[in-house]
């Protein structure tokens, strides 16, 4: 029996596809030691667990509990599963997150990466959301989502299950099926996806996003012509992307 995509991808096949040997490091050294060396991302997120499920979360350095912030949900690919709370900040998936972290100064954000050991659950997810939401001022009306690949599925099943809780949402090489339009219709979303990608072929995106515009939504979609499945190093080199994504503001869920 052949194996779905969504399948493949929660057993990791993606991951020949990432980047093994790119540094993720954020540009950050102590005043008066030069010769530091500069801390990895995942270095500066707080380590938690709900419920048995892994997740990490940035704080920005300006949050004193006095004013909410806005918070970026991430939803790793598959080569991030596990339960050790490092891989999805690695590789890939780690330089997607960082391109949200390295926007501190100008978009000071909670950056919230749960990590799931298959698919990404629904109910897991929310509830770490809910739980960070308890705990910190994060602004409600400013909840954003990005998925890549194997989280891109779990985006899209979210966006779903709460069409009103995003105010916008980026999905990376990954599809759906093009029924969940009006769902999307509801919340800006910018696709990204590769030409040549053997894991997800572009046709199905393409389809979901003409869906969606026909269902009135706000959607982009960037084809990188020539490209597979990983896009992690070009999608973090689109300027335009982080001050779309915290643009949309909406009412609160």
């Amino acid at each position: 029996m052949g194996m779905s995509r969504r399948d493949f991808l929660a057993a990791g096949g993606a991951s020949v596809w990432l980047l093994s040997k790119a540094v993720i490091v954020v540009g950050v050294v102590s005043a008066g030691v030069s010769d530091a060396r500069p801390p990895q991302v995942g270095e500066r997120f707080l380590r938690r667990t709900l419920n048995g499920t892994p997740y990490r979360l940035f704080v920005p350095g300006g949050y004193r509990g006095r004013e909410s912030f806005p918070l970026v949900l991430f939803l790793h690919g598959g080569a991030g599963r596990g339960t050790d709370n490092e891989r999805h900040l690695r590789d890939g998936n780690g330089m997607i997150v960082e391109m949200f972290v390295g926007a501190e100064k100008q978009y000071p954000a909670f950056v919230l990466a749960p990590q799931a050991s298959s698919q990404h659950k629904v109910e897991s997810t929310l509830a770490i959301l809910e739980d960070v939401r308890a705990r910190y001022r994060v602004d409600a009306r400013r909840i954003y989502v990005v998925g890549q690949s194997l989280g891109g599925y779990g985006l899209l099943d979210l966006v779903a299950a709460r069409p009103r809780l995003f105010a916008a949402a980026v999905v990376i090489a990954a599809s759906g099926d093009p029924g969940r339009a009006q769902s999307l219709a509801n919340v800006p979303t910018w696709f990204f996806h590769g030409e040549k990608d053997e894991v997800i072929p572009v046709e199905g995106v393409r389809r979901l996003v003409a869906a969606v515009k026909s269902a009135g939504g706000t959607v982009r979609f960037t084809e990188y012509a020539g490209e597979g499945h990983g896009l992690a190093w070009l999608v973090v080199k689109e300027r335009e992307l982080v001050p779309w994504v915290f643009a949309p503001r909406r009412a609160p869920d």
